[in-house]
């Protein structure tokens, strides 16, 4: 690579990239207050801001999707700003060096691609800046964003960010990458007017991080009316082409390590194989919908045990196609597994099969513990463990009066605990809490505020 690019490149990710120790200008009140009067009292304009694309086969996106149906319902007005708003040239820009540094050296595309992200994403909210009166940001890009454009914002943390990168492989633990990401991963964190997490666990990840207070637990959420519009199981069953003694699993996840979907391929096997007792007159059938790089793992794996017969892996499918196979569904499994500091948060794919009244079988690990009583509203078993996911599955098969008595108790928990109305009230009174703030200095952090 000739000197002259490479010391751009250093410019980017080190000057743009948040080493820089400047401080902001102290911003006229009009731009940074909040102009929430009271969430009830007046419609809103809402932005909702993330610097990965939107919308997108993952939890992320449909929390979106379902935050903004909610609010929307109560009055307000929503916009979505994302990756997706890029310029053919934004995008190129912010993907095509990130590939080529990774080729270098593990991992160093991430500062660059989080970099290139941020600085574009900046110019729209500051395009945005007139029309909003709150700012609700998804992860750290579009927080930092926030905070270049001079806009106070809340901020809905829905994982581990930096972890995650580690868990699946982008990049190292120790390394120069992992401790630029988790510099960022503060600062986003740490200038937040408020911190909502989707779980308690991640509640308390933040304030371990950064220690930052207040931090609310809003668990995820589903469109309580989406069931109803769903056509019926012989329906769905017919439009799938699912054989008329299949026993439906289905396993409906990004295809990543810490979702576990090769234990339900491992549980699978147990059952064609008779290492668990099957009830006669049925089979078993695993449909698997999500993509992601464990995609050329499962497929081997599939052709090699010869499961064919026994499973569908249907790729990536959008969201609104949910519908027809939860519906076509006698049981739903949610195999996660903790990776690497990585869990699983209150899980809208286990929330949906409970909302449209399917069993769930799912791994007792992050929060599925906290949406799943064992016994009442689903059942829990050990991560990692195949055999007694297997156990599960087929005790479901023998007695469906089991399984009807569980998915009746979790479809009346999630539509009182997990309707996308009541969640967005909660939201809406986070909002309206921030009024009356005074003026907001932004800073760019550097190295010594770590």
């Amino acid at each position: 690579m000739p000197l002259f690019q490479w010391r751009h490149i250093q410019r980017v990710i080190i000057e743009d990239g948040f080493w820089a120790t400047s401080v902001r200008r102290v911003l006229p009140l009009s731009q940074v207050l909040f102009q929430v009067r009271s969430g009830r009292n007046r419609r809103l304009n809402i932005l909702l801001a993330t610097g990965y694309q939107y919308p997108h086969l993952g939890g992320l996106s449909t929390h979106m999707a379902l935050l903004t149906k909610g609010l929307e319902a109560h009055g307000h007005q929503v916009r979505v700003r994302s990756f997706s708003d890029f310029t053919p040239l934004q995008r190129a820009l912010s993907r095509g060096p990130a590939w080529m540094l990774n080729r270098l050296r593990h991992g160093w595309g991430i500062p660059w691609t989080t970099t290139m992200r941020l600085r574009f994403l900046t110019r729209f909210l500051k395009r945005e800046a007139g029309w909003l009166d709150v700012l609700n940001v998804e992860d750290p890009i579009a927080a930092l964003a926030a905070q270049r454009a001079g806009l106070p914002y809340v901020y809905t943390v829905h994982g581990y960010a930096t972890d995650e990168h580690i868990a699946a492989g982008r990049i190292r633990p120790n390394s120069w990458p992992h401790r630029w990401h988790l510099n960022l991963e503060r600062r986003a964190l740490r200038d937040a007017f408020h911190v909502v997490a989707v779980d308690s666990r991640i509640g308390r990840y933040v304030e371990e991080l950064v220690g930052h207070r207040p931090v609310t637990v809003i668990p995820n959420f589903v469109d309580s009316d989406w069931p109803n519009q769903a056509p019926d199981s012989p329906a769905a069953r017919a439009a799938l082409a699912v054989p008329e003694d299949a026993f439906v699993i289905l396993c409906a996840r990004r295809l990543t390590q810490k979702n576990g979907v090769l234990y339900a391929l491992q549980a699978l096997e147990l059952l064609r194989d008779g290492g668990v007792n099957w009830p006669p007159g049925c089979r078993p059938l695993l449909v698997v919908v999500g993509s992601g790089e464990q995609w050329p793992l499962l497929q081997a794996f599939v052709r090699e045990r010869r499961l064919e017969p026994y499973c569908r892996l249907e790729g990536g499918r959008p969201h609104e196609e949910m519908a027809l196979y939860l519906s076509a569904a006698d049981a739903v499994v949610i195999p996660s597994v903790h990776t690497a500091g990585v869990e699983e948060a209150t899980s809208l794919s286990a929330l949906e099969a409970m909302a449209f009244g399917v069993p769930v079988v799912a791994s007792a690990v992050g929060g599925l513990k906290e949406i799943i009583r064992d016994g009442e509203t689903g059942l829990l078993v050990p991560e990692k463990r195949p055999d007694i996911l297997a156990q599960a599955v087929a005790r479901l098969a023998a007695d469906r009066a089991l399984g009807q008595r569980l998915a009746g108790a979790a479809r009346a928990y999630v539509l009182r605990y997990h309707s996308h109305k009541a969640a967005a009230a909660r939201f809406l009174e986070i909002y309206g809490d921030i009024r009356g703030q005074a003026a907001h200095t932004v800073r760019r952090h550097g190295p010594a505020d770590v």
